[in-house]
């Protein structure tokens, strides 16, 4: 098996088992066998169960960031070459509501995703302070364009703006606790009540702030 495969069959395999069984109760044993490779073979690629962990929830979120990052460009592509894009806001709010829903279904679907874990675990959190950072400043970015073009209210510091709405969001994400229900109930948030209060809270963040 060449490397790049060996690595990609190591990720998948302790995704599985983190899913299903935990982070803890998952051993290197456990992955190894999973993935049809020696024990050692593992060592080979990753030094410890905790970057085999880290590695899956990078992969994660650099995708998230790709997507980001990928309009942010095509905007400004589109602005050197005079041209105006519109609907920069809307598509802002599309590329969070995606990520919020694909974090719950992740989430909900694997007991122990190690996705979630990047939102509940303040060790595991502190491993992508600088994801974060580079969400806002994007998220930053992305404001002072929609300012610029007309979309959005021009402000002196685009990065305040950004943090009042990472923060906000943050209340979509896991640990999911109980809302109160259209019966003034404590209850579980489905995925469609969940999407209602995303797009709700999206709309006031990204006009009111």
């Amino acid at each position: 098996m060449v490397p790049e495969n060996r690595k990609l069959s190591i990720l998948e395999a302790a995704h599985k088992l983190f899913s299903h069984y935990g982070f803890e109760k998952t051993t290197i044993e456990d992955i190894a066998k999973e993935a049809g490779l020696g024990k050692g073979t593992i060592y080979l690629e990753f030094d410890s169960k905790d970057s085999i962990l880290m590695a899956i929830i990078s992969n994660f979120i650099e995708a998230e960031l790709a997507e980001i990052y990928n309009y942010l460009a095509s905007l400004k592509l589109a602005m050197s070459q005079g041209k105006a894009p519109k609907g920069l806001i809307k598509h802002t709010k599309k590329l969070f509501l995606d990520h919020i829903l694909r974090t719950y279904d992740i989430a909900t679907g694997q007991l122990h995703s190690a996705e979630a874990l990047v939102h509940t675990s303040n060790k595991v959190r502190s491993g992508f302070e600088e994801f974060f950072t580079r969400k806002h400043n994007m998220l930053a970015e992305l404001l002072e364009l929609a300012a610029n073009l007309g979309e959005f209210k021009k402000y002196k510091d685009y990065h305040y703006r950004a943090s009042l709405i990472m923060k906000g969001i943050c209340g979509l994400m896991p640990p999911y606790n109980p809302h109160i229900n259209a019966e003034g109930k404590l209850a579980s948030m489905s995925r469609s009540e969940l999407e209602t209060y995303a797009r709700d809270l999206l709309e006031i963040l990204f006009t009111c702030t």
